[in-house]
């Protein structure tokens, strides 16, 4: 699976990250380069405020760059449909390669992955606005993850066959007193 990433996927990756030479302080530790969170070893390496040097920042790059398009292609081949490689691989790159696995990631979007696992990719799509990603941290690589996904939920709706319509009277509820709005949920970047 160690295939070569495609360039416009790395300049992608490039693009939405930004750059910093120096050592900066992230929402769970330090980063560097491309948005290359720091271990405590390379931190040791590297404290915060130094200058890292390109050769490190480009290696460092194409080891995540590689990880990320690799994570993408497992993640892909366990959906019905395929979502664009070059945004799935944005989204491993910046929230790491467990993003959708719980028993690893405490912070998983888990209710996100099983909605695209089950070819819901609207619900999927919705789904990921409702997170500290979409509404503090990167609202705009948020959006475009949502917005590929919905791409493939309008693609699956307007590919289907008309289902005949069935009974589809709703009897009326009571909801007065209960509190149906969903909880917000929060996950790290």
């Amino acid at each position: 699976m160690a295939n070569t990433v495609p360039q416009n996927i790395k300049d992608l990756i490039r693009s939405e990250e930004g750059f910093s030479q120096e050592v900066y302080s992230d929402a769970q530790g330090y980063s560097a380069g491309y948005g290359h969170f720091l271990s405590p070893e390379e931190l040791k390496k590297y404290p915060p405020g130094s200058t890292v040097p390109q050769e490190q920042i480009d290696k460092w790059f194409e080891e995540d760059i590689q990880k990320s398009y690799n994570a993408a292609q497992k993640q892909n081949k366990q959906l019905p449909k395929e979502v664009d490689i070059g945004r799935l691989t944005s989204v491993n790159y910046q929230l790491g390669e467990y993003w959708n696995d719980i028993s690893v990631n405490e912070d998983a979007f888990e209710e996100t992955w099983g909605l695209m696992q089950s070819g819901d990719f609207t619900g999927a799509s919705m789904e990921v606005l409702d997170s500290k990603w979409a509404k503090i941290q990167t609202p705009e690589r948020a959006q475009k993850f949502s917005d590929a996904l919905a791409s493939l939920g309008q693609s699956q709706t307007t590919s289907n066959t008309a289902i005949p319509p069935t009974n589809t009277a709703i009897p009326p509820t009571n909801t007065a007193g209960t509190n149906t709005a969903r909880p917000s949920t929060a996950r790290p970047s």
